[in-house]
């Protein structure tokens, strides 16, 4: 590799080391430009470190030099700052020597800590990509108003909203908790819908007794009571909305066959629908295996028949 060309601002080694006196004497800094080719005595690459025998000859090692360097830099008489090209990676590091403690402000942040103990044999290479550059977010001037759009999007946030949320409205509080339970009980509704199968089974039976259905099913799943009663008997409402989230297609079909097959006088119809309802879920299978075993073997069946005339022959 060759050499790198570039010079570098330092000062004398006089005149880093004179004595107070003489500082005192100096008002202004002196500066000098030092070719890095000058610098190093070998005919490798400057920063290459090896292991030959003109390196182990020199007076300091290159830990002791870049120690010296780093007490120096932590001093303030030598700043270190990173150059990068037009793409952002790093290309290579200005020195500024100064004959005077310089310490900045930013200059614990431009100051970029040095290994102590490099590794031997491996040459750094003077164009390579360190590292990519750090992209951060832009500072948005007004984050506030920026919020303010992002909430202005849910519906259930912006229903009713006091302009100064530091004074309580009750009014507006009470039309928010409406407008919530509004659209809490139409989402639930069309739930009930879809699981149901609303569209395909409104055309088996009438409309307006399975919309009192559905209505039933939203009212009581909307419902915030800890307990709710069913024939009679308080449930934890828990174990009520269980029930009912279970019911689909099949058991809408049995509460109808239910009522249809009920012959006895109904006071409270809501109740029973109710009742019959919250059942459905865990009566449906035994209703079915009974009505199943009841036609292939009650009276007026085959089954019965012969069964009969065994009995006669046998007496």
């Amino acid at each position: 590799m060759k050499p790198n060309g570039r010079n570098l601002n330092l000062t004398s080694c006089d005149e880093i080391f004179q004595t107070e006196e003489t500082r005192i004497e100096s008002s202004q800094e002196k500066v000098i430009d030092i070719p890095l080719t000058e610098l190093h005595p070998f005919k490798n690459h400057p920063f290459k470190v090896t292991d030959d025998e003109s390196m182990l000859e020199t007076a300091e090692s290159i830990d002791a030099i870049r120690e010296a360097v780093r007490e120096l830099e932590q001093a303030g008489y030598i700043i270190r700052t990173r150059e990068r090209n037009e793409f952002g990676h790093l290309k290579g590091t200005d020195y500024m020597i100064f004959e005077k403690p310089h310490l900045s402000a930013d200059s614990s942040e431009i100051k970029e800590p040095m290994l102590e103990k490099p590794a031997l044999g491996k040459p750094t290479l003077e164009n390579s990509i360190l590292d990519n550059p750090v992209l951060e977010k832009p500072t948005l001037e007004n984050p506030t108003q920026l919020n303010t759009k992002k909430t202005s999007k849910d519906p259930l946030m912006t229903m009713g909203l006091s302009k100064h949320p530091s004074i309580p409205d009750p009014s507006r509080e009470d039309k928010v908790e409406k407008d919530e339970m509004r659209l809490d009980a139409h989402s639930i509704k069309e739930a009930i819908k879809d699981k149901i199968e609303y569209k395909f089974i409104v055309q088996r039976y009438d409309k307006d007794r399975l919309n009192e259905i559905v209505d039933l099913m939203v009212e009581t799943l909307c419902s915030k009571r800890e307990y709710i009663t069913v024939a009679g008997d308080d449930y934890p409402a828990s174990l009520v909305k269980e029930r009912l989230q279970r019911i689909d297609s099949t058991h809408i079909e049995y509460v109808f066959e239910c009522l249809d097959k009920n012959t006895t006088f109904i006071r409270n119809i809501k109740k029973y629908l109710l009742k019959t309802l919250f059942n459905a879920p865990s009566t449906i299978d035994s209703y079915y295996t009974a009505l199943v075993k009841h036609d292939l073997y009650g009276p007026g069946t085959r089954f019965y028949e012969d069964l009969g005339s065994l009995i006669k022959s046998n007496k």
